[in-house]
Formats: structure tokens, C-alpha cells, sequence
């Protein structure tokens, strides 16, 4: 009896892409791209750390990420990480935040790992009086205590605890050995004996170390402010690592995952900065109401403006340091308290438009308000002529520079911003009675009918979809007509298969904000359904 052999396939083998991103690693860049001004190689560190809290095959014995931030003052540190707290938490304020000048001496530490036995200040768990802190209640025997960590989270989805220790070089000594267990072992124990877990925590350290080297670095002895030139990412790197090695032990240093370097601000970054702030400043109009919100437009002289106002200006100082607290303070001298001024006497109302430019010589921004476009185009029909008006605001006074009457006419409610379009539209511009048409085409508003597809794994959807509503919330011109989600829809992510939610919505809204819509929000599809209607 013969055998004849068998012969198995021969195993195949394919090359797997590493570098292929995940669609939220890409929305994430996209986020970060819009919030935070330069910095491309602290973007790609701070991707990585998402990466590393996503990661299934983490060290579970370990915290998820240890990192150090390494750069000038106002570079952006402090920023990138609340942008990733608020990526995946929701809210930039969910997090442990701890700040080195309020532990520069030894017995400060106390207040942050608790004080040990006889110690005043020392808290026995197992004493019959002792009430323990409820959730939402500080524990104020120690600052750093599981309860406080547990505390940053509640609410959140997520189980991940965030901590930043704000300039860290401050920190005393002691505080640096106190670290070296939970960056090996991912636990500690305070002195009072109550244990802490650091296993699910992302730990960032900023600092401004060697800030000084790098400014002789920038500015030769002998040389003028103006003659500063500019320090690369890999100078920073090497100046810091090298003040480590000089000033901080090696089992310390070694535990820290990644060190990241952020740079000064160039001119162009500066302006984002600027769009960054008058982006947050935007956020407290839409809080005033729907009543009350108004549309801020300001263009590149005044965002120019607002970082060289004057000659002694710090950006023309060569003061990169100092240039932008000197914007924040200018934006609230020059712009938050003359609009605040102007909306509180009744000169803006509700849906108008307020644009803010600079003209060279002038000492102050200038402010001109229009009312409320949509509304007025739909008065304009009216047998009734009405002339476009523009109320000019200048060095705090206020100006009517086109009125039949000489009086300030009011907008209308934002209710009625949004038509209804089988109704009140036009139906041609030879329908129109006398002077209506001149007036449309000075001020006119394209509505169209847009369709909104978010697509999202159900870990992020829920905090996905609760920003686009707020962002379709944020102006009182925008109409959601129709919202269904559908759940469960699989899909693969990064080569694992997961659930996906798909929220779809149709909404009606002029062209110019869903375009600034979709800028904010990169991860959405939107897509035209109907004709434009021009009013």
C-alpha cells in the first residue's frame, strides 16, 4: 500500500502600512490644527499620546503616557494639552491641574501627597469621626488623593485621568522623588498610607527649563533685539536635554515616555493666536441669548493692530515672550469693553453684523454695525422704502451714517432671521417695489439647504454629535429642518472592527456660516440638497 504526500499551501505573508491614520487620529490633527497656532512637531506628540490612550496593547501596569513639555512662555504648552483633554473629555477643565509656584518649598509637598502621622494636618481614615468626601467634595487631606483624581472624571465616558503639573521646575525636590514610583509602577502611596492609582492617568510635566540659555542663545551678547534670530526644535532639544543631565537624576528623566519642544511664535502664528482669541471671545456673544447675539467680523488690520498697536509694542520689541499677554490686554482694551459698552446702550442688537477694521494713524479700532441682513431684506419688499444702515462707532462715539430719520433702527428677533422661504421669498427682482432691489444687492444673504452626516465610533459620537449641535446652536440663523441617527452600523478602525453611530441632519442656513461650520468641524460631511434662495 503506497502513501502519496500531502502538500500544504505555503503560508503567505503581506507588508502592513504602520503609518496609516485612524479617521479620529485625523480628526484630531485637523482640531488641533484649527486651535493651536504652529507647532507641528508638539501636534505629532500630542497625536501620539491619543495613540497611546487608545492603545489596546498598552502596559496595564504602567500610566497610559508620561510627558514633558519643553519650551519659551506663551509657546502653547499648557494649551495643547487642555486641547486634548477637551478632545476627549469634552471640557478643557476636566482634568488634575497642579501649578509649581504653589509648591516651591518641602512643606508645601504636604499639601499635595498629605501630611504623614503626627504631622499636623494628618488624616486618620480609620477614626470613627472620620467622614469620608463625597464625590464631587474635595479631600482636602491631600491634593493628589484618589478621590480628588476620581473627581476630574465624573461625567466623562471615559475612565482616563488627566494631570498637568504646570511649570515643573518650580517643584520642589522632594516632589520629583514622590513621582518616581507612579511613572515606574503606575501607584503610589500618600503619607497618610492611602494607596493611588496612576495606571489609567496621562501625566504631562511643562516647563520652561533652560529658558534662559535659550534666550542668550537668541540674542548674542553684543548684538541688538532686533538682530535675534530664531532657535530651531532640535537647538531647543539639545539645550534642554543637556540641562536635565545637568540638573536632574537619571531614574527620574528615564521614566518620562517623550520630551516634546515647542518653539517661539512666528508673525503668522501670532495672527492665529489672535483668530484662537477672537474665536473664545466669540463663544461669550453667542452666551448673551438669542435676543442679543450679534456677528463679529474683524479683518487683518485689526488683528494686526491688536499685536503692533503702537512703536513700544512687544513684537516690534523683539519681545516674543510678552506679545501675547500684550494682545490679550489690547483685545480687552480695544474690543471687549467698547462692544460690551456699545451692546449694554443698545447700539447692537440682535443679528446685526459688526465689522472692525483699522485705519493707519488712528489710535483706536473703528466699529461699523449693519443691521441684521435677512430681516431687513425681508422689509425691503414692503411697499414701504427703507435705506440700508450703518452705524459707525469711533473712539466711543456713535455715528448714523445712513438713515432716512435720523434714528437707529432696531434689528428684528432672531426668530424671524430664519423665513420661511415658500412664503416670504421674492419671487423675482422685477416684483420688487422701488429702491427694495438697490438695497439687495448692497446686503444680501444666500440661504441654502444643507444635508450634515456625522459618522463617529460610540465612544466619540455622543460628544461628537453634542458639539455640532452646539455649533449649529451658536447662531441664531441656522434652522435644523430634520436630525435621525441610526446606531450600530459596523466598520473597521484601525484594523478593528467597531460600532459606528451616523447622525444626519438637514438644516437651513446662509452659505458663509456653514462654511465656517465645517472649518470647525472637519470630521462632517455636508453636502447642498436644494437650490440657493438669495435675499
Amino acid at each position: 500500500m503506497t502513501h502519496s504526500s500531502i502538500l500544504l499551501p505555503s503560508s503567505t505573508s503581506r507588508t502592513i502600512d504602520t503609518s496609516v491614520q485612524s479617521e479620529e487620529e485625523i480628526a484630531f490633527r485637523e482640531f488641533l490644527n484649527e486651535h493651536l497656532a504652529g507647532q507641528e512637531e508638539a501636534k505629532d506628540a500630542v497625536v501620539s499620546i491619543l495613540n497611546a490612550i487608545r492603545n489596546p496593547l498598552r502596559d496595564p501596569n504602567k500610566p497610559i503616557d508620561s510627558s514633558l513639555f519643553i519650551g519659551p512662555s506663551t509657546a502653547g504648552k499648557t494649551r495643547a494639552f487642555k486641547l486634548l483633554v477637551r478632545w476627549v473629555h469634552g471640557a478643557e477643565d476636566k482634568m488634575a491641574f497642579f501649578s509649581g509656584s504653589d509648591f516651591e518649598e518641602k512643606h508645601q509637598i504636604q499639601k499635595l501627597i498629605g501630611a504623614p502621622h503626627g504631622y499636623l494636618g494628618y488624616v486618620d481614615t480609620s477614626d470613627p469621626k472620620y467622614r469620608a468626601p463625597q464625590p464631587g467634595e474635595p479631600d482636602d487631606s491631600a491634593m493628589l488623593s484618589q478621590h480628588n483624581l476620581d473627581n476630574t472624571k465624573l461625567g466623562c465616558k471615559e475612565d482616563i485621568v488627566f494631570i498637568l503639573f504646570d511649570e515643573w521646575e518650580k517643584f520642589h525636590f522632594a516632589f520629583n522623588r514622590f513621582m518616581l514610583r507612579p511613572l515606574r509602577e503606575g501607584s503610589a502611596s500618600l503619607n497618610n498610607g492611602r494607596p493611588v492609582n496612576f495606571r489609567n492617568a496621562v501625566i504631562c510635566f511643562t516647563s520652561n527649563l533652560a529658558a534662559d540659555e535659550l534666550e542668550r542663545m537668541k540674542t548674542p551678547m553684543g548684538f541688538r533685539s532686533s538682530d535675534t534670530k530664531v532657535i530651531t526644535s532640535g537647538a531647543v532639544r539639545q539645550t534642554v536635554t543637556r540641562e536635565l543631565l545637568r540638573g536632574y537624576p537619571p531614574e527620574f528623566r528615564n521614566r518620562i515616555d517623550r520630551i516634546v519642544c515647542f518653539t517661539e511664535l512666528g508673525d503668522d502664528e501670532l495672527i492665529k493666536v489672535v483668530d484662537i482669541e477672537l474665536e473664545t471671545f466669540s463663544k461669550r456673544i453667542y452666551s448673551l441669548g438669542a435676543e442679543k447675539i450679534f456677528i463679529l467680523q474683524v479683518d487683518k488690520s485689526a488683528k494686526a493692530f491688536l499685536l503692533k498697536r503702537d512703536a513700544k509694542s512687544a513684537t516690534r520689541a523683539g519681545d516674543e515672550k510678552s506679545a501675547i499677554p500684550a494682545m490679550q490686554q489690547a483685545m480687552k482694551d480695544l474690543l471687549e469693553q467698547p462692544l460690551g459698552r456699545m451692546a449694554r446702550l443698545g447700539v447692537i442688537h440682535g443679528g446685526d453684523r459688526v465689522e472692525v477694521s483699522y485705519k493707519d494713524g488712528d489710535e483706536s479700532l473703528t466699529f461699523n454695525v449693519f443691521a441684521d441682513p435677512i430681516s431687513e431684506a425681508l422689509k425691503a419688499v414692503a411697499p414701504k422704502e427703507e435705506v440700508p444702515q450703518a452705524v459707525r462707532i469711533d473712539a466711543g462715539s456713535v455715528e448714523s451714517t445712513a438713515s432716512t430719520d435720523g434714528k437707529t433702527t432696531a434689528a428684528s428677533s432672531p426668530a424671524a432671521s430664519t423665513p420661511d422661504h415658500s412664503k416670504s421669498a421674492p419671487s423675482s427682482q422685477a416684483s420688487q417695489p422701488e429702491g427694495a432691489g438697490q438695497y439687495l444687492m448692497v446686503q444680501s444673504v444666500i440661504i441654502q439647504e444643507f444635508q450634515i452626516v456625522l459618522r463617529a465610533a460610540d465612544n466619540q459620537h455622543a460628544q461628537l454629535k453634542e458639539a455640532l449641535f452646539n455649533g449649529l446652536a451658536s447662531s441664531p440663523f441656522i434652522r435644523v429642518a430634520e436630525e435621525a441617527t441610526k446606531y450600530g452600523e459596523m466598520t473597521v478602525h484601525a484594523g478593528v472592527v467597531v460600532a459606528v453611530n451616523v447622525t444626519t441632519v438637514k438644516v437651513e442656513a446662509p452659505i458663509e456660516l456653514m462654511f465656517s461650520l465645517k472649518r470647525s468641524m472637519p470630521f462632517l460631511d455636508v453636502s447642498t440638497i436644494a437650490t440657493p434662495l438669495e435675499l
